[in-house]
């Protein structure tokens, strides 16, 4: 509900709340398969509570993987949701998680255990599970689309300039373009200071425009008040790129709405 006061304190017209959805392994940021109908239930309250004075919209965050298992939550649940989000903060290999926006140290057990210290590899197979979710998920949003790069400050492990990745996540727009999925301009990492840059980074907004990919501004806020955080700068920057608008969720329809 404080995101609610909050969203209306600033003037938002439309608020889409996107709960970690619950995954196969127990962890303190995901939600609990036994809560699940409670935060429906929640959300579909406070859309009633506060209906005159801003429009609020069930949603939840999945992670996806490859292994089928672990895809039902999905599917059975989508339907059930105003808009879904889509990302990948996992790879899961011989029954175990190895999680990538976590510590430095989770993400370095990554990267030596499945993949050898190989970090091409590493990022290439990142991206490559976000080429399938697209295609398999069909998602609204695509979410965190570089989220590979946020342990690897001052470029300790690979570089966004170095030729190989470029290629990787231009192909990945490629794959986006031919989609209907939004892609999130997330600037919740800038907000908390885990990363210096958006996600994606600024660099790919041109590239984005180029390929006439639909945009969202999004806070990935985690407290009240950041929930516009750094919405302006995005702004500036995704006009400089070429964009005169993003999509949002309005009247229970996504509209084109002027940045």
């Amino acid at each position: 509900e404080n995101y609610v006061l909050t969203a209306i304190e600033k003037g938002f017209k439309a608020l889409g709340f996107s709960s970690h959805a619950p995954i196969p392994v127990d962890l303190d940021w995901t939600l609990k398969k036994e809560n699940v109908m409670e935060y429906y239930l929640l959300i579909k309250n406070l859309k009633e509570k506060y209906k005159e004075k801003l429009e609020i919209y069930l949603g939840l965050e999945f992670d996806y993987f490859e292994k089928k298992d672990f895809q039902d939550f999905y599917f059975k649940n989508k339907e059930k949701l105003d808009y879904n989000i889509c990302s990948v903060h996992f790879f899961y290999e011989k029954e175990h998680f190895y999680i990538i926006d976590g510590k430095l140290e989770n993400y370095i057990e990554a990267l030596k255990v499945i993949f050898n210290e190989n970090v091409i590899l590493f990022v290439k197979k990142y991206y490559e599970l976000i080429r399938k979710m697209i295609v398999e998920f069909k998602p609204d949003i695509v979410a965190n689309l570089d989220l590979i790069k946020k342990n690897n400050k001052k470029n300790t492990f690979f570089s966004e300039k170095e030729e190989w990745y470029q290629e990787e996540i231009l192909y990945t727009l490629d794959v986006l373009k031919k989609s209907s999925s939004i892609l999130e301009i997330n600037t919740g990492g800038l907000a908390r200071g885990s990363i210096e840059d958006f996600y994606p980074s600024e660099w790919l907004f041109n590239a984005c425009f180029k390929r006439n990919i639909p945009i969202i501004v999004n806070s990935d806020c985690h407290q009240p008040e950041k929930l516009d955080a750094y919405f302006q700068e995005a702004k500036k920057s995704l006009r400089q790129a070429g964009y005169s608008f993003q999509k949002v969720l309005f009247n229970n329809k996504w509209i084109e709405v002027g940045l």
